[in-house]
C-alpha cells in the first residue's frame, strides 16, 4: 500500500512540474523580464529631473549608465568609464569611455555627457538640484549664472573627457558626485527631435 501511494505522489510531482515547465521557452517569450517595486510613478525618464527620487533612480539605473557607480560599501567602481587617471598638478581628470552603444546602436561619446552636464542641467533656465553636483568643476558655478558655456571645465575628446576640477576642490568626492544616476550622458540630436517631451 505504500508502495502504491508513493509511486501516486511521484507521478503527480512529476506531472505538476511537467505542467509547470511547458509555460517556459514559449515562442512569444520576449526574453528576460526584470520586476522593480516603485513606491510612486515615473512619468519621465530624464536621469536629471530624478534627482532626489530614489524610486526613479532604481529605475532610471536599468536604462542610463553615469561614469561611475557606488558599490554597497561606498567604494568608487567604473561604470560608462573605462578608466580615469587624475593630475593633481594640473587638476585634470582623464576619463576614457568605455565601449557602449545607445538603443539605436549609436556609440556613446564623450559630448553625451558635456551635453548633459553642461546643456541642459547647468543652464541657467534650468532649476535641477542636480547642478550642484558639478560645480567643483571649473566654472561650473559660473555657467550656471550665465558664463560662456565654453568656459566650463570639461572638454571632450571623442572618447575620453577632460574634466579641469576648481582650485581647492576635493576631486574624490566630484568622482563620487559623478556616480550619480543625474549625471548620465543625454543625446543632443534625440532631445532636439522632441524638445520639451524627449524623455516621456
Amino acid at each position: 500500500m505504500k508502495k502504491l501511494l508513493s509511486l501516486v505522489l511521484l507521478l503527480a510531482v512529476m506531472l505538476g512540474s511537467v505542467a509547470v515547465l511547458s509555460s517556459c521557452g514559449t515562442p512569444d517569450d520576449n526574453g528576460a523580464q526584470i520586476n522593480v517595486y516603485l513606491g510612486e510613478g515615473v512619468y519621465d525618464l530624464d536621469p536629471s529631473d530624478y534627482y532626489v527620487s530614489d524610486n526613479a533612480a532604481q529605475l532610471l539605473s536599468l536604462v542610463y549608465e553615469p561614469l561611475f557607480r557606488l558599490t554597497e560599501k561606498g567604494k568608487l567602481e567604473c561604470a560608462a568609464a573605462e578608466d580615469y587617471e587624475v593630475d593633481e598638478d594640473k587638476r585634470l581628470i582623464t576619463v576614457t569611455l568605455k565601449e557602449t552603444y545607445w538603443s539605436d546602436g549609436t556609440r556613446v561619446k564623450a559630448e553625451d555627457f558635456v551635453y548633459a552636464w553642461r546643456d541642459v542641467i547647468l543652464t541657467p533656465d534650468n532649476a535641477s538640484p542636480a547642478a550642484a553636483l558639478f560645480y567643483d568643476i571649473e566654472n561650473a558655478l559660473e555657467v550656471k549664472g550665465g558664463a560662456p558655456i565654453n568656459s566650463f571645465g570639461v572638454v571632450p575628446r571623442v572618447y575620453d573627457l577632460e574634466i579641469t576640477y576648481r582650485e581647492g576642490a576635493d576631486y574624490e568626492q566630484l568622482l563620487r558626485n559623478l556616480a550619480s544616476i543625474a549625471t548620465a550622458p543625454v543625446r543632443q540630436d534625440v532631445k532636439n527631435l522632441a524638445e520639451g517631451h524627449w524623455s516621456k
